[in-house]
């Protein structure tokens, strides 16, 4: 018994002795399992796209419109759409719930998601109609090489139709 105790004893310390390590050593470069890039502003540029557009007084002005009136409803839409994401995974786990009432609610979460996404491309659409064809050019290159830009023949992903104008770089 007493050698049970000490065998416990002494596996016990391994185990929290390799987690402190780990905890101390952190997530590593990239981030939690490799996944993540580099993020804004570690190669020290802590600019947006639009940022150097040499926008006028009146552009500034218009954009901060558009982005203040579609920020109360984005937050309430998002905000709606965690919520039934929520409750559709917590059914997932109880497991007891029938089809029907999972597909029900997935639909739900669909349709936020959809309705997320074409307000966001909406507000896109208005502050590229205030950008001049110059503007939109250097704002579509840059954003090309950053996150979020296409590259080479990929198409829109996330149900964004194929928008030529370019104002998915937004």
């Amino acid at each position: 018994m007493k050698r049970q105790i000490i065998v416990l004893t002494v596996a016990a310390l391994l185990v929290i002795g390799t987690l402190q390590v780990a905890f101390a050593a952190g997530w590593g470069a990239g981030g939690i399992g490799g996944r993540m890039g580099k993020g804004l502003g570690a190669d020290g540029d802590f600019t947006t796209p639009v940022q150097n557009l040499n926008l006028s007084a009146e552009q500034r002005q218009q954009m901060v419109d558009i982005c203040e009136s579609y920020f109360k409803e984005l937050q309430a839409l998002r905000a709606k759409f965690q919520e039934k994401l929520h409750e559709l995974r917590i059914l997932r786990l109880k497991g007891e719930t029938d089809e029907s009432v999972l597909s029900e609610k997935a639909e739900e979460v669909k349709a936020l998601q959809s309705e997320i996404l074409k307000l966001m491309q909406e507000k896109r659409d208005k502050i590229s109609s205030i950008l001049t064809e110059e503007q939109k050019e250097q704002l579509y290159s840059r954003r090309g090489m950053r996150f979020g830009g296409r590259r080479g023949n990929m198409k829109p992903g996330l149900g964004i139709e194929n928008n030529t104008s370019g104002s998915e770089a937004l």
